[in-house]
């Protein structure tokens, strides 16, 4: 029986259902290779696999009542896989006991086809049967606490758990520190991953695998040199402290549906990216503050460029949308207008979205009811704004417009690191030191012009300084 966090614990400083909703999903990859690490999680193994006989040998005092006994697993093989899926489950729960300052939860699926077999997505070689396994010693000795999702929850997550007082003492009697936070040596940092609705109508993920070439491990070696340069650097935010020295290197680069990698490519996963954006300008980057600069309209410059042409304009700016929020519903349109296939599709997708904004109460359906927007003539308007780009709507060309955006990118980062010199990415916009101010807006323009072919004669219509 999974022990239920009470009410009054440390853990829960509101209620359950805030603990719950506070959660970020399992990451079957992080991982830790420390000496302290391993002798903590070879012990807690022999104290949730040794025989009752000898439990009073155990070196580690925890009442009798606390031990969940289970039989060793019958091969080595089996042995060492249950050892790294309980480090794997022990470091999750640290980390997020480190990153939620304690309140936070971990959500995990048992769904049957969600851990198959050992894979570039899943290198540990996570099983349901051997995580489930583990998940329940964990529960049943005390060390995690866990509740059943949300009766009719649409998350494709079964439960929520995280670290009791005991796992934390435990762990803390090893003189584990958050610097001892990894990730597994053979994660995949390039994904290609894809979007679906499920029989149940859920919205899931799903990786595709794929054969490597020389370009896969061209892509691999280029993420794999920028993940050692960033574990390279102090990276740091005055103003959020939700992340470990892991969260400062853990990037990966997803492409998108296609296993020919003609789609998307973006870099994902730094802790910069996840954060609200009022917390950038305190990044600090080996001591030093930083300056962030950005791409203006970066894919519509990419689409005019294209068409041979250098656009210098506003390109979110319509009669009345002119405020933060109408831009952002520009922005939402140009991306609906390039990811389907007619405009019957557009308003189709402009109505969901719409509907998740109504769901969410928020600020953008309030201004969408008060403005009477009509979808269909609002596509129209925009799109006759930008007549010249009238062949790419309605194509489906989003993602590979976004795999030159991510090339170019890449070839910014390459560069730096290179150099030697720290930079964070948010996809078309960049982190560096102020000393390398110039530098970065040197970089981003010669970039964009050696993938785009197109001339760039005013850089500040191309790059902007977010303040």
């Amino acid at each position: 029986m999974a022990l239920r966090p009470p009410e009054n614990h440390p853990i829960l400083i509101s209620n359950t259902d805030e603990w719950r909703e506070d959660s970020v999903p399992l990451n079957i990859h992080l991982y830790s290779y420390q000496k302290p690490v391993r002798d903590a999680v070879s012990n807690l193994y022999n104290l949730l696999y040794r025989e009752v006989t000898i439990a009073e040998e155990l070196k580690y005092d925890i009442p009798e009542d606390k031990f969940y006994v289970k039989n060793l697993p019958r091969t080595k093989g089996r042995q060492k896989n249950t050892n790294q899926i309980l480090n794997m489950i022990v470091i999750n729960c640290y980390h997020r006991y480190l990153t939620s300052n304690g309140h936070g939860s971990i959500g995990v699926s048992f769904d049957n086809n969600k851990y198959t077999k050992k894979s570039r997505y899943n290198a540990i070689g996570v099983t349901r049967t051997t995580l489930h396994e583990v998940y329940n010693a964990l529960c049943d000795s005390g060390f995690i606490y866990s509740r059943k999702a949300t009766p009719g929850s649409t998350d494709n997550i079964s439960s929520r758990f995280s670290a009791t007082e005991e796992l934390i003492d435990f762990l803390q009697s090893y003189d584990i520190n958050p610097d001892m936070i990894e990730e597994y040596n053979e994660k995949e940092v390039i994904e290609i991953t894809e979007k679906i609705i499920d029989d149940r109508g859920i919205e899931r993920k799903i990786y595709h695998e794929y054969d490597d070439t020389d370009l896969t491990h061209a892509m691999r070696a280029e993420i794999n040199r920028y993940k050692n340069h960033l574990k390279a650097q102090f990276i740091d935010c005055t103003t959020f402290n939700e992340f470990t020295k892991v969260d400062t290197y853990r990037v990966k680069r997803v492409f998108n549906k296609e296993t020919d990698f003609s789609l998307g490519g973006r870099i994902y996963a730094g802790f910069w990216q996840n954060m609200g954006s009022e917390h950038r300008p305190n990044i600090v980057l080996n001591g030093q503050p930083t300056v962030e600069l950005d791409y203006i309209n970066c894919q519509l410059k990419i689409l005019y460029a294209l068409e041979g042409e250098f656009y210098q304009e506003d390109g979110y700016i319509l009669d009345g949308y002119e405020d933060e929020i109408g831009r952002g519903i520009l922005k939402k349109v140009l991306l609906i207008a390039l990811n389907t296939q007619s405009k019957i599709s557009a308003v189709a997708a402009f109505n969901t979205w719409m509907d998740e904004n109504r769901q969410k109460q928020n600020e953008v359906y309030d201004y969408y009811v008060e403005r009477n927007i009509r979808p269909g003539m609002l596509i129209d308007q925009f799109t006759d704004k930008h007549e010249t780009l009238r062949n790419q709507f309605f194509t489906e060309c989003g993602l590979r417009v976004m795999r030159i955006d991510s090339d170019i990118c890449m070839s910014i980062i390459n560069a730096f690191v290179e150099m030697d010199k720290p930079i964070l990415t948010i996809h078309d916009s960049f982190v560096v030191t102020e000393q390398d101010e110039e530098l970065l807006r040197d970089t981003m323009k010669s970039q964009f012009e050696l993938h785009t072919e197109i001339e760039i004669d005013n850089v500040d219509a191309l790059i902007k300084k977010e303040i």
